[in-house]
């Protein structure tokens, strides 16, 4: 279960609208409810929130920041070689 620390934390680093980022690294990975459906928004959220245990989901929480934080980080270095190539001119 995420604790109130780690719940902190995730927050900072989703953002906004995260759910969706979340459910599509489920539906990559072929994951299910129990009942047979997907997974919802609201099932996530509250995972996330600690209203419900799922360690499934919480592992694609945790996907999802790693994703977020590699895309932020090839964002930043595409800026420093575009911003030093204009600097070099």
């Amino acid at each position: 279960m995420i604790t109130s620390e780690q719940r902190t934390e995730l927050k900072k680093q989703l953002g906004p609208r995260y759910t969706k980022g979340v459910l599509e690294i489920l539906k990559k990975q072929k994951v299910i409810s129990p009942s047979g459906e997907s997974y919802t928004s609201s099932t996530v959220r509250n995972v996330l929130a600690g209203n419900q245990e799922n360690e499934t989901i919480e592992n694609a929480i945790y996907d999802y920041v790693k994703q977020k934080k590699e895309k932020t980080a090839r964002l930043t270095q595409k800026r420093k070689e575009f911003l030093k190539s204009n600097y070099d001119k």
